[in-house]
């Protein structure tokens, strides 16, 4: 028996699903029509105890995501020093 032969959109196919999946994640609001009056970034207001980045970070992870780029703006050292102390282990944060 001879094996099929994939054609080219195929054997794209495969390569893509077999990369690392990546996300981008835009965390650089101030939260101004929320209200937010403590100076804290929009990303990390808490709802039911934990931070909206949190959640997102969660679900994302959940969805399979092993890479995640981070666009910072206001705020940026607090959410880098957020993520750093709930960073799970199979996902690469980077940051710009």
């Amino acid at each position: 028996h001879r094996l099929p032969r994939l054609s080219p959109g195929v054997l794209r196919a495969a390569a893509f699903l077999s990369a690392a999946v990546h996300a981008i994640l835009l965390a650089a609001g101030v939260g101004r029509r929320l209200g937010q009056a403590d100076g804290r970034p929009k990303c990390l207001l808490e709802f039911a105890g934990r931070s909206l980045l949190s959640r997102h970070c969660e679900n994302l992870r959940a969805c399979g995501v092993q890479q995640l780029t981070l666009c910072l703006g206001y705020g940026a050292e607090h959410i880098v020093t957020a993520l750093e102390a709930e960073s799970g282990p199979a996902t690469l944060v980077h940051y710009n």
